[in-house]
């Protein structure tokens, strides 16, 4: 029955799949979860309405139960996860670690995934179990699994369908202890998060307390994520930084906060790049930037070469968003950043800040130069 569960979803796949979203004739106001899984349901059970099929029954067990749907026949049950990103990603939040729906009757769970690809108005959909789609732990205010489809994204949290099963029916208290000691072995350092056994409040970690090498490195994936919110600048001269953006990102992907993020980029003044009294001298923002940029270098070469599966996911996401000035060129994640730098830079009103110290109207590419080995 396994394989039949997988056929009907593949076909259901192909009845969605590039198709322009007006063909489905399903009203919405929005491209989100609620309206995939009405597509889902609908194409589903024209699937399941041919002879081949026409013993299956789809259940919606929608709400609060886990999974959204099930598919049997003759006793035998399979459950379908629905989930979906209207941003073209195939990582996204999962379902809580603590949600306790039972799983002891279901023989499997399937992800069936779409992600909308807006260049072209239609869906692109991947499908995996469940357990094999999970990648990680992440805590906002509980901690919930991550589920990706990406193939170059290692997803092994469970070894198997029993192991995840076996997790389900632990109570709270097991299932903190079994989290505690994979973040604690696994993670070294980055994603680690704190649960009091008996609660399911989480407290994120101070920026602070972690080590070092870690800080560096989390601070120079800032600088290649959000470059315009750093370096930010007012018509008159003064950095305006907005560090929002860093606050979400350390708070989603590492789970930990800092009282005083600003200082972390920004704090003592203006300061020479090289020697700090040395001129020109401008704001303390460049010279934390210059001090990163082999290590910023390091990271986008790497990404170049394959590596990060992870980052170069979430890089993507926030590059390509539609207000977003930056972009990537297809080819290069150094040439594309550098590009962006310069681009900044000469914009009016970093330009001001620049010019205050260097007196010349020329352009500059004081950042881009920082970003080498």
């Amino acid at each position: 029955m396994r394989e039949q569960i997988k056929t009907i979803l593949n076909e259901v796949k192909e009845l969605i799949e590039g198709k322009k979203l007006e063909t489905f004739g399903i009203d919405f106001k929005k491209i989100d979860g609620e309206y995939f899984e009405k597509v889902f349901q609908k194409y589903c059970q024209s699937v399941l309405e041919r002879g081949e099929f026409n013993e299956f029954i789809l259940n919606d067990i929608r709400g609060h139960k886990f999974p959204d749907f099930s598919i049997e026949k003759d006793g035998s049950i399979y459950g379908v996860e629905i989930k979906s990103s209207e941003k073209g990603n195939w990582t996204i939040p999962g379902n809580s670690v603590y949600e306790n729906t039972p799983t002891t009757n279901f023989e499997d769970i399937f992800v069936f995934f779409g992600s909308y690809k807006e260049d072209v108005n239609s869906f692109e959909v991947r499908i995996t179990e469940y357990w094999k789609a999970v990648k990680d732990i992440k805590v906002t205010h509980s901690p919930r699994f991550e589920i990706s489809v990406n193939p170059e994204i290692e997803t092994d949290f469970f070894e198997s369908w029993d192991a995840f099963a076996t997790f389900k029916q632990k109570d709270k208290d097991e299932k903190t202890k079994l989290l505690q000691d994979f973040l604690k072995e696994k993670k070294a350092g980055q994603n680690l998060w704190y649960v009091p056994v008996g609660e399911e409040q989480a407290e994120p970690m101070l920026f602070e307390k972690l080590e070092k090498e870690v800080q560096n490195e989390i601070l120079a994936k800032c600088f290649i994520l959000f470059p315009s919110e750093i370096f930010k600048a007012k018509s008159t001269g003064e950095m305006d930084s907005d560090y929002k953006d860093v606050t979400r990102f350390l708070l989603e992907e590492y789970f930990v906060y800092s009282p005083s993020m600003r200082d972390k980029f920004s704090s003592g003044g203006k300061k020479g790049l090289e020697q700090d009294n040395e001129p020109p001298k401008f704001p303390a923002v460049f010279k934390r930037f210059a001090k990163l940029g082999n290590q910023i270098h390091n990271i986008l070469q790497g990404l170049d070469q394959g590596d990060s599966a992870n980052f170069k996911e979430l890089l993507l996401t926030i590059w390509n968003q539609e207000n977003s000035v930056i972009r990537y060129d297809g080819e290069s994640f150094v040439t594309s950043y550098k590009s962006h730098l310069n681009n900044l830079e000469n914009s009016p009103n970093l330009q001001y800040v620049i010019r205050k110290e260097l007196a010349d109207d020329t352009k500059t590419n004081i950042l881009s130069s920082k970003i080498s080995q």
